[in-house]
């Protein structure tokens, strides 16, 4: 079985990174330049992910509707090339990329992240450019 901080230390070091992420047990933050920090979560054996905090969701209504029509235009437009996951929680917006440690051989997980990380940009960048 893969567990989290070893998952974390191959991230590390493949991605080349000298600064070991912050940790509480649960999850191992990352920073990456120009990029919100992102964290790899563990719970349990089968269920693992990439996640990143993309801003708060607006209180007021017609911003919460303008927000939701421009992100849903942004991921209809990208459903079929991004595998990362857009959600919307407890008045945040954040991006998660989900799998299973279990099925998968160590060295995998950086490609996993690698991935995350080009999806986290997209949606960085993207949803930056449309808010007016």
């Amino acid at each position: 079985m893969t567990n989290l901080m070893e998952m974390a230390q191959t991230v590390r070091e493949t991605a080349g990174w000298s600064r070991e992420g912050k940790s509480d047990g649960d999850w191992v933050e990352f920073e990456v330049a120009d990029l919100p920090p992102f964290r790899l979560v563990q719970k349990g054996q089968r269920l693992a992910a990439f996640t990143a905090d993309l801003g708060a969701w607006p209180d007021g209504e017609s911003e919460a509707d303008e927000l939701a029509r421009r992100l849903g235009r942004l991921a209809s437009g990208a459903f079929n090339s991004r595998r990362s996951i857009l959600s919307v929680a407890s008045g945040r917006y954040g991006l998660h990329l989900p799998f299973d440690p279990s099925q998968l051989e160590l060295e995998e997980v950086p490609k996993i992240c690698a991935s995350f990380l080009n999806d986290l940009e997209w949606w960085f960048k993207n949803r930056e450019a449309n808010l007016v």
